[in-house]
């Protein structure tokens, strides 16, 4: 058989075999490392930055392949699960403890550099 583009000297179903064996080690050893770096700033997933952070940050996982692609998928879908439900988690969050409530969560979602007041209202860009 010839030998893997994607590897030195094996040839391509050992290299295939090689692959999958290195990619099932990596999960079962190290989930906690690759979920904490799909963290948000903020922590939560309740706005559209939140989610944008956590999609780069698993492309660059899976980019890197240390997520398989197949996990990748699943994670994927669950994202866009996750987009469809952020217009009525901000309206939920805005008709129960107010519209600024709202705003606070959005200005948790993006790295910032701590206010003089702690407020978010009272930074300045």
């Amino acid at each position: 058989m010839p030998i893997s583009p994607n590897h030195p000297f094996l040839c391509l179903f050992h290299a295939d075999r090689e692959r999958r064996f290195h990619e099932r080690a990596f999960l079962e050893s190290a989930p906690d490392e690759v979920a904490s770096q799909l963290g948000t700033f903020s922590g939560q997933i309740k706005t559209a930055n939140d989610l944008n952070v956590l999609l780069t940050r698993l492309w660059s996982l899976v980019a890197s392949l240390r997520i398989p692609p197949r996990t990748a998928a699943t994670l994927a879908y669950l994202a866009n699960l996750l987009l469809q439900t952020l217009g009525p988690v901000r309206d939920e969050i805005s008709d129960t403890r107010g519209i600024e409530e709202w705003y606070a969560a959005v200005f948790r979602s993006f790295p910032h550099r701590q206010c003089a007041s702690g407020s978010p209202a009272n930074c300045d860009s």
